[in-house]
């Protein structure tokens, strides 16, 4: 899927303001931002719910999506929801019991959808989801009312579908969720994409912690470049970008210089810093 130039507005308001992004298959993206940045909006111009903007959406390839409350039918049971959707889907044959204990809802599959409380609701989305045959999918904050253990299905269940080469949009404010799975992060804020972060590059960013040293800034060579660095009582803390068969040498290079490394890990996934860091600079 590719976006150019995309511009929604609600009357006088810029909701999404230019942007153009491109998906590719094989790839989990996780879209952050703070509530009102626009990510809703701008999963609804992707499906197709909203069709008057400015700029350009194509896709080649068929789209499934879950976006805000889950949509099923009140009255009807959660395997004959299923059973709508399926034919809906065009399909003939498939094992509802099979994936109605995938995500834990076979013992409710006689219940109606309106008895069922927003995580099960969530989990029928999930089971929905898996009926569909789409190259691209998109998530609108999938983990909200899920048990712990639906959550750990639900990653494992978007890093399968990745496995078969499809590509899967997720939103979500639950930022550790997302730093596990996702590949690349679209941070969107105000309406623009402000940062796309690649979180496979081999450029990985680390996080040290070292017994305190007033010039260690200076000890550290350019070629190694520092993103953030923090004096608190007894130490300081490092966040340094280097290529990860680095990292050995860099810490050799530390102790070498009598640094006492205390801690230090890969921090690349860390949502909430890397979105920190860009706000800061």
């Amino acid at each position: 899927m590719r976006v150019s130039h995309l511009r929604k507005l609600y009357g006088k308001q810029v909701v999404l303001d230019d942007i153009s992004i491109e998906t590719l298959p094989g790839q989990i993206i996780g879209l952050v931002g703070n509530n009102g940045s626009g990510k809703t909006t701008l999963m609804k111009c992707m499906a197709n719910l909203i069709v008057d903007y400015q700029g350009m959406i194509i896709s080649d390839s068929s789209l499934s999506f879950v976006i805000e409350s889950p949509a099923f039918y009140d009255g009807l049971s959660v395997q004959d929801n299923l059973r709508v959707f399926t034919i809906l889907g065009g399909k003939s044959t498939v094992d509802y019991d099979s994936v109605l204990k995938k995500v834990g809802l076979f013992e409710a599959r006689n219940k109606k959808f309106k008895q069922l409380s927003l995580g099960m609701k969530q989990k029928l989305s999930i089971a929905r989801m898996l009926l569909s045959e789409s190259r691209t999918i998109l998530l609108d904050e999938p983990f909200n009312g899920l048990d712990m253990l639906t959550k750990e299905y639900l990653k494992e269940l978007i890093i399968m579908l990745r496995s078969q080469g499809k590509c899967v949009i997720v939103s979500s404010h639950i930022l550790e969720e997302l730093g596990e799975i996702a590949d690349v992060i679209w941070y969107l804020r105000e309406g623009k994409i402000q940062k796309v972060f690649n979180l496979q590059d081999t450029f990985r960013i680390y996080r040290l912690v070292v017994k305190r040293v007033t010039d260690v800034q200076n000890i550290i060579p350019s070629k190694y470049r520092i993103l953030g660095f923090k004096d608190n009582v007894d130490t300081s803390i490092i966040r340094v970008q280097i290529q990860s068969a680095d990292i050995s040498l860099f810490l050799k290079l530390l102790i070498e210089q009598g640094i006492e490394v205390l801690e230090y890990h890969d921090s690349t996934n860390d949502i909430k810093e890397l979105i920190l860091e860009e706000g800061n600079r």
